[in-house]
């Protein structure tokens, strides 16, 4: 049984390669646009990925970092390193 997305929802996906981040209609299933390794400022075996109101937060798998990057700005801000294993 599966289930609809709603209207307007938009879904991310980080490639576990170096393809980079891709946006999706969730309606449609339409690829929307990718963020590639280079314009997101690392590479890597992408992991997690999560967007916060327009910054969107990405993990790799080489790295206990959480990197940020602004979507309405396509810039990367300052990053923000957190350790995986280490309680905030």
């Amino acid at each position: 049984m599966g289930s609809a997305a709603q209207a307007g929802t938009i879904l991310y996906g980080n490639n576990a390669g170096t393809a980079g981040i891709f946006k999706f209609d969730g309606s449609t299933g339409a690829l929307i646009t990718t963020y590639s390794q280079a314009t997101l400022g690392h590479t890597g075996n992408g992991r997690g990925v999560v967007v916060v109101g327009n910054i969107m937060y990405y993990t790799f798998a080489s790295s206990g970092t959480v990197y940020k990057f602004d979507l309405n700005t396509i810039r990367v801000p300052s990053l923000s390193q957190m350790s995986l294993d280490t309680p905030p």
